[in-house]
């Protein structure tokens, strides 16, 4: 008996320590003591002082904050969920790492036990699992600092394994698996990931219901309704909490329901005057078609605003010559108004994926096949606004949510886990070789023709130009190089994604003919696959990412104005970040930083400025209506004592009518 369950759980185990190397081997600056420069987290650290100097001060959680906005509530920025047990099953999720690594573990967890419970086999899914851990969209999440994103992402894979087991009529097992991966799910704390994998899974739920019901198996399909409704309550339930305050923080919120009455001077980019955002402000960052064509070939579009150049590229040798020293350049040239780099899947998944399309059988094909293709429109948002907008105003929640192009999270999942359930089957051989080989035949034409394309006529089809070219251009970029150097791009990046597509379609044709076993198929593929998105991913996350503590720490040091501030307000020079009269005596307006979008200022002072994607909806209008308008009596109002102006000048506002006053008379106004 000992020896049988050996055997069984030894894949199993070498997986984990498999997910664990190659995890430390991409990340291991973090075992150096070094942290990723993130964008949100320096943001995030900026609007929470006040709050970790609180919670460091008295062990206990505060409710509001006056850093920001000239204050606002604060579960929404930082607040620790001491009652919820499962923040101890998502350590182990990580093997009990720190991030990046034990993210990236979770990750691969997450989709190794997804496939293990599909049947597929454990060293195909190890592989899988691995290559999917390390896809560009994860790397690129984290590197901006998505880190809530990219953990509610590693539970997807046990949401969607709880589903399709207790459609397979494992109720038992199916139920605890939905349960568990739902509250995890949950407990990550990014409900828009939640609600487009919502979106996916409705529609295999309704592809599954239409079957049962023609099959006259209706008992069956309440069974199951019954088990995933429960587990669903169970996993809303484990997060009440965080979730019943979010929903009613919603209500006051620019995602709520609107305060003004709509003019014809309203902003139609404003959510002023609509119930959840406007559909301009909602719909900014939305997918063009070569968005969705970077899946496959990463740098189609010019993969990110600031990508790594060779010393021999055209912008090189062109900044050279006017004597700067550039290693970045603003190669993207999409519809997104800037990205860090493209949602890549990998060529191999890709090609994997078509051909499941040609060969795979049963349901599952049908679901990952039209689940792939409403999330892509989906994500272009308005460049397909014929079918975006009536989504957006008709789908529950739907307009509650920005950054369509985010939505590409769930076909990260979907594409990779086609492509290897068709591959699973061919090994098992319930796709035959006969079978295989006619795919074959029409999924690497597809997938060459595509890829052929854009290395030949790509090049010469599109003018390369990107919406900021002439912004660049006056900051004295050449940008006639910049294009160049985005052909070469596409170029490059298409042959070689064709190069691995036939590759793993001769490995395919090589094994379906008994010329290699199913192991050398496992590992070739795997090895193709790993390099594939290990050296897309290393463009855009790499050791260059990681910095020391202390380097990372300097957006925050302290300005000369910083400390003119608190000369004047009698702050301790050992420690400014408190005042001997508390921190609530004053608000500043810093002009010289992106006022409305960076929280550097509030990691010292109460401001009126700051950055959080869920602003109170009346501070809001303020912002619009009076404050961006430079209305005094508003800003005297607010407090603001001291004025930041671009050149990082201090000025003090004598108007300014201190935290408190009384109201004289109250004048009634139509609207």
């Amino acid at each position: 008996m000992g020896p049988l369950i050996l055997k069984k759980g030894l894949p199993h185990f070498v997986a984990l320590l498999a997910f664990i190397i190659t995890s430390v081997a991409y990340f291991y600056p973090q075992l150096e003591g070094k942290v990723v420069q993130q964008g949100d987290i320096t943001v995030y650290k900026g609007m929470s002082k006040e709050l970790s100097d609180y919670r460091t001060q008295t062990g206990e959680e505060v409710l509001w904050t006056n850093a920001m906005f000239g204050g606002m509530p604060a579960y929404q920025i930082s607040n620790t969920a001491k009652g919820n047990n499962l923040r101890f099953v998502d350590k182990v999720y990580s093997l009990f790492f720190d991030r990046p690594i034990g993210y990236f573990i979770g990750l691969m967890i997450g989709f190794y036990l997804l496939l293990v419970l599909m049947k597929v086999n454990p060293w195909l899914s190890m592989v899988g699992a691995i290559v999917f851990g390390l896809s560009s969209n994860h790397l690129i999440l984290f590197e901006a600092g998505h880190v809530t994103k990219v953990r509610t992402i590693s539970y997807f894979a046990p949401v969607i394994a709880g589903v399709l087991l207790t459609f397979r009529k494992q109720y038992l097992m199916g139920g605890l698996v939905f349960a568990l991966g739902m509250g995890m799910n949950i407990f990550a704390n990014h409900p828009q990931m939640t609600y487009y994998l919502g979106i996916s899974l409705f529609i295999y739920v309704l592809i599954e219901a239409i079957n049962f019901i023609k099959n006259q198996q209706i008992g069956e399909l309440v069974k199951i309704g019954v088990i995933l409704l429960g587990g669903l309550l169970l996993g809303l339930g484990s997060s009440t909490s965080s979730l019943w305050t979010t929903y009613e923080y919603s209500k006051d919120t620019m995602r709520g329901e609107s305060i003004l009455t709509k003019t014809a001077n309203t902003d139609s980019s404003s959510s002023s005057a609509v119930d959840g955002l406007a559909w301009d402000y909602s719909m900014q960052w939305s997918n063009g078609f070569m968005d969705v064509v970077a899946g496959m070939i990463p740098g189609v579009v010019g993969g990110g605003s600031s990508e790594h150049i060779s010393p021999t590229s055209n912008t090189a040798i062109s900044m050279r010559k006017k004597g700067a020293k550039v290693d970045r350049a603003p190669m993207y040239w999409g519809l997104l108004p800037f990205t860090s780099g493209p949602v890549y899947y990998g060529a191999v998944f890709c090609f994997l994926f078509i051909l499941g399309l040609v060969v795979l059988k049963g349901p599952i094909k049908w679901w990952l096949g039209i689940s792939t293709l409403v999330i892509l429109l989906l994500s272009m948002g308005k460049n397909f606004e014929v079918f975006n907008r009536i989504l957006f105003d008709t789908l529950p929640l739907y307009n509650k949510f920005r950054a369509p192009s985010s939505i590409t999270s769930v076909t990260t999942l979907l594409i990779p886990l086609l492509g290897l359930l068709t591959l699973s089957d061919i090994l098992k051989g319930v796709i035959t070789p006969s079978e295989t080989i006619k795919g074959l035949k029409i999924a690497a034409p597809i997938m060459g023709v595509i890829t052929l394309f854009f290395a030949l006529i790509g090049p010469s089809m599109f003018d390369f130009a990107a919406l900021g070219d002439g912004r660049l251009q006056q900051g004295g970029w050449d940008v006639s190089a910049l294009v160049a150097d985005r052909k070469a791009l596409m170029r490059t990046d298409a042959f070689r994604s064709f190069i691995l597509t036939a590759i793993s379609a001769g490995l395919i044709w090589a094994y379906s003919t008994k010329k290699i076993s199913q192991l050398i198929l496992i590992a070739a593929i795997g090895v193709v696959a790993l390099l594939d998105v290990w050296s897309v991913g290393k463009r855009y996350l790499g050791a260059d990412s990681f910095v020391s503590p202390t380097q990372n720490s300097q957006s925050f040091q302290l300005r000369p104005v910083d400390q003119q501030i608190f000369t004047i307000e009698g702050m301790d020079a050992e420690n400014p970040a408190v005042s001997k009269i508390g921190r609530g005596g004053y608000r500043v307006l810093d002009m010289s930083i992106n006022t409305f979008n960076a929280s550097t200022t509030s990691y010292y002072h109460n401001t009126i400025g700051g950055n959080h994607a869920a602003k109170l909806q009346r501070f809001q209008d303020l912002i619009d209506r009076h404050i961006s308008k430079g209305n005094q009596g508003v800003l005297n109002m607010l407090n603001t004592k001291y004025f930041i102006n671009q050149q990082g000048q201090l000025q003090q506002n004598p108007g300014a009518i201190g935290t408190a006053w009384f109201v004289e008379s109250i004048k009634k106004v139509a609207t």
